[in-house]
């Protein structure tokens, strides 16, 4: 690979790092407490967004080791698990009604999730154009792809933090 390659392919990463970064911030969800209210969804809208938040965590983990090789094939696919996982967390999201003390939560949750599903196209549409030559297009595409994780990572902190007592 030549040098003008070698600094497209960098730049092209470079775009990407925020990606991987912030996968980690996922793991807040996890930690949250469970509520009590009974009639309302608290306590399954909890568990089902920790299930959903570990699934799109491994998402992150794919989509970070591709980057980190960068195999665009590699990438694409994981960034699609990405867009049907959030789509998945978002339809599951919608089946649960939780009390006043959780709608921020979940507002800010689903937030994340949009965001995320944008970060996965963008990843999609990043590596598809990184292997038809249009570098410029994927640099683009990993660039808006890495700003929707930062945005989706702050949502779901937010979420987290209205869950926490």
């Amino acid at each position: 690979m030549g040098s003008a390659d070698e600094e497209t392919l960098n730049n092209c990463e470079e775009s990407l790092s925020g990606s991987a970064d912030e996968e980690s911030s996922l793991q807040v969800e996890e930690n949250s407490p469970q509520s009590n209210t009974s009639t309302y969804q608290d306590e399954e809208w909890i568990a089902s967004a920790k299930n959903q938040s570990k699934i799109i965590r491994t998402d992150f983990a794919g989509i970070s080791s591709a980057r980190e090789s960068f195999d665009a094939d590699v990438l694409g696919k994981w960034g699609q698990n990405l867009v049907n996982d959030t789509r998945e967390a978002k339809e599951e999201n919608d089946n649960y009604t939780v009390s006043s003390t959780l709608q921020d939560a979940q507002k800010q949750w689903v937030l994340a999730l949009q965001d995320y599903n944008k970060a996965g196209k963008f990843i999609v549409t990043g590596a598809d154009a990184y292997k038809n030559g249009h570098i410029i297009s994927a640099t683009n595409d990993f660039r808006k792809a890495a700003t929707f994780v930062k945005t989706g990572t702050e949502s779901a902190k937010l979420a987290a933090a209205y869950v926490e007592p």
